[in-house]
This record gives structure tokens, sequence and C-alpha cells, in this order.
């Protein structure tokens, strides 16, 4: 079966819908999707066309609260953005080892209570096989390369971008009225807390993914176990923020599970590169829920993992939407 991605344009995508999710009726009259993902044909979005189509926005709704994730296409500015940034960072993480250390984020605290026990979450990290350049667009203690040229302001314009994408897609979310409470998921102090502290929390990762060989695979807590062709450098989880934004690599890997088969499914395989991007959603946003009907299960965060072939190398430059802890 091919896979298909729609582009939303005009007030006629209510025709689609049925198409869409080859819908049946759930109890209390919810539509339910009964065909797997690789067998529906994807939405896919762009800001300026939610920001004026209110049938847009409310299928970004449905697709959101039932699938967990929706699929944008961003305009050539910000694509033009993505493109510059991950050439910039390859720069960096090219650099040796004793360059990029330099980088390292600093802690939070003075003392030494989380000595061994967890490493700073900013600024250059490792994890194994993976490597992170983690930027926040405020924070005072943070310090980037000055001799790439370009990366600073490169990364402060594409931030912002981003961050105006995500405060909308929130707004979208958190305004969003639940049918069983006749409550919106966030209540206006919870959305105004996110939206005057998500730029002191946020931040953009680009992640570099070594490649490894099949004879290098290990075992590791928490994650699948590889394969005869597959490994998994990133553990089965769900974000802790708000939403994600996560563009589509050339090297497609990220999975998303499908919530009616319970098998996987990689939106990245569907799109184009630094050009179209996917936003999956965090358990904040169910924590700051204005309600505990457990009826209505609204916008639960989605279950995603990475699988990546062996002997490739694969770029990934994410969009975490948080507050500060």
């Amino acid at each position: 079966v091919m896979h298909a991605l729609v582009t939303y344009g005009l007030p006629a995508v209510v025709v689609a819908v049925a198409g869409l999710y080859f819908i049946t009726k759930a109890r209390g009259g919810k539509p339910k999707r009964t065909k797997p993902l690789e067998q529906v044909e994807i939405p896919k979005f762009t800001y300026e066309g939610l920001q004026q189509d209110e049938t847009q926005k409310e299928l970004f709704l449905q697709w959101m609260n039932t699938e967990g994730f929706t699929v944008l296409t961003l305009n050539e500015e910000l694509q033009e953005l993505v493109e510059l940034y991950w050439a910039l960072t390859r720069k960096f993480f090219s650099k040796p080892t004793d360059y990029k250390v330099q980088y390292k984020g600093k802690p939070k605290y003075k003392d030494d209570i989380f000595e061994g026990k967890r490493q700073v979450n900013k600024g250059y990290l490792t994890v194994q096989e993976k490597e992170f350049l983690k930027l926040c667009l405020d924070d005072p203690s943070q310090t980037l390369p000055e001799d790439i040229e370009g990366l600073e302001k490169t990364f402060c314009s594409l931030c912002e971008g981003m961050e105006e994408i995500m405060k909308f897609l929130y707004t979208t979310i958190a305004s969003s009225m639940d049918t069983a409470s006749q409550k919106p998921v966030h209540d206006k102090e919870a959305m105004d807390v996110v939206l005057d502290c998500v730029r002191q929390g946020s931040s953009v990762s680009m992640i570099n993914y070594h490649p490894i060989r099949n004879s290098e695979a290990r075992t590791v807590d928490n994650r699948d176990a590889p394969t005869e062709k597959t490994h998994f450098p990133s553990s089965t989880h769900y974000d802790t923020g708000f939403l994600t934004m996560i563009m589509c690599s050339n090297v497609p890997a990220l999975q998303v599970q499908d919530r009616t088969t319970g098998g996987w499914f990689m939106p990245e395989k569907l799109c184009e590169a630094k050009k179209d991007c996917f936003v999956i959603i965090g358990k904040k946003m169910e924590q700051f829920a204005s309600f505990n009907n457990p009826e209505s299960k609204l916008f639960k965060a989605t279950l995603h993992r990475v699988m990546m072939p062996y002997n490739l190398q694969r770029n990934s430059l994410l969009y975490f939407q948080d507050v500060p802890q």
C-alpha cells in the first residue's frame, strides 16, 4: 500500500475526512480509525493555513488528539534557516572533542547534589553514540562558538521562528474545548504561565548520530534490542514538555506508535527533508489539563523511538517546548 501525504489548503478538506480516517463511530459518536497508519492518507498542514482556515484547524486538532502527531511544511524563510543551521552545526560537530567540550552547559545549581547522577541537559552533550548541541534563546550562562560565522545569528532567527509556530499550536490545542467537561484543555492561568515562561524552558537541539556497525551494537536498558539490520540509539519514550517539533531528516529514523495497531510508523519517510516537520505531544500537555475526567483522555503524549540502519550517520533538528523546571 502506498503512503500518501495530502496537503490541505481549502475548506473542502472536510470532504476528505471520511477517506482520511476510514471513520467508524465509536462510543459517544467520536471518530475512530480502523486501518493502520500505513494505509491512511496523512494530512500536511502549514502554519499560515492553520491561522487562516478554521476547517484546517479543526482537522489539526482531531489528528493531534487521535494520532498524536501532525506534519507541517515550513515556509521558505524557515526552510532556508533550517538548511543553514544544519550546515553550521555540522561544522561544529566536525571539530575536535577538546574544542566541543568547551561548550558544555553549566550546572543550574552550584552544589554537587547531581554529581554522578545526570548530565547538565544543555549545551554540548554526549550520550553513547550520539552528541547534541542543545541551545536556548534565554540562558545567560550559555556560550556559543564565535569562530563559526553566523551560528549565533542563525540559531536565534531559527529558534524565534519555531517558537512562534509552536506557541500558536500550543494555544490552538490548549484553548480547544473538551466536550465531556465543557472546559478548555488548559485554563487561562495555565496558558498564561506557559506562554510567559516558554522561552526560558524551551530549546533547539541538533543531534548527531554516529554510524555504528552491527558488531558494535549493544543491548542498552530502556531501549529496544538491536536486530540484524537496525539498532535503536534512542529509547522508546514520551517527551516531558508540551509539544516537540522534529525536522524531517534526510535519514528517516524516528517512529511514532500507531495507536490503533500498536505497531510503528515513520512519518519522515513521507516528508521532504529540511522542509517538512512533524509535531508530537509531550507529557505536560495532559499534566496541565484543567479537568481530570477519565472519559476525556485528550492530547495524550506520543510514544516514539529512533530506529536506524547500521553504518549510517544521521542529523536531527528538534524544538522542545517546555517551561523551566
